[in-house]
């Protein structure tokens, strides 16, 4: 007998997709957290940025030579990403938690298309050497809030999802450990940023961020692999 985890079916469909929608997400999903690893290019173009204590918002900065390719990266994985949310709630049967994960993702790309329309300003860029959050009363800073937030709320609702129905196993095992990864990172920004305002030093907050948007792009890589090999995969 199927349990009902949270308002839908466990059965080994899952939530009812078929292989093909099943492979189409992960497509989505996959070619998503590509994009937004996007920031990865600044290794190979001259950003003239510091790796270690500047923030990738500054490559999206009004007059930045690659502001361009940037903005459009973030752009591009946040149309797939709502894309992929879409499809998913229209393809699936109920199930809340399941819902949940992709109502968040979705409102992850549209706070990602708001933060890509949103760039820092001087002043935000002035700010920004006195640490993350004292940019919170700038409209780019809470955009990018809103996405981290709504990044991390998703992920934790897609792991109580695969606890509580034991589908996708990839997302129970690698998938954690990005979840690790994300909280330990978001907690050293918010331990750096205090220590920066209150020593005047620098505390590497930019190699942080940088593991912190790293580890959610892996995630989303995580979530595409579960959709082509996880339980969703083997409704026909």
């Amino acid at each position: 007998m199927n349990r009902d985890t949270g308002g839908g079916p466990t059965s080994p469909e899952g939530p009812g997709l078929g292989r093909g929608r099943s492979w189409t997400l992960a497509v989505l999903v996959f070619a998503g957290g590509l994009a937004y690893s996007n920031w990865l290019l600044e290794f190979v173009v001259h950003t003239g940025l510091d790796h270690v204590n500047s923030f990738l918002s500054q490559l999206e900065e009004p007059g930045h030579p690659y502001r361009a390719l940037f903005v459009g990266g973030d752009l591009v994985s946040a149309a797939l990403l709502l894309i992929a949310a879409v499809l998913a709630l229209v393809w699936s049967r109920p199930n809340r938690w399941y819902v949940a994960g992709w109502v968040l993702l979705g409102l992850f790309g549209a706070a990602t298309i708001a933060d890509a329309s949103n760039p820092m300003s001087g002043t935000a860029e002035s700010e920004a050497s006195r640490g993350l959050f004292p940019q919170l009363r700038h409209v780019h800073a809470l955009t990018s809030t809103a996405a981290v937030t709504a990044m991390f709320a998703a992920i934790i609702v897609f792991t109580v999802l695969v606890f509580r129905s034991r589908l996708f196993p990839v997302l129970r095992t690698v998938g954690v450990a990005f979840l690790a990864t994300l909280v330990l990172a978001t907690l050293a920004l918010a331990v750096g940023d205090n220590l920066e305002q209150h020593f005047g030093d620098h505390f590497a907050l930019g190699v942080v961020q940088r593991l912190q948007v790293a580890a959610m792009s892996a995630w989303l890589a995580t979530l595409a692999f579960a959709l082509c090999r996880g339980p969703f995969a083997d409704g026909g």
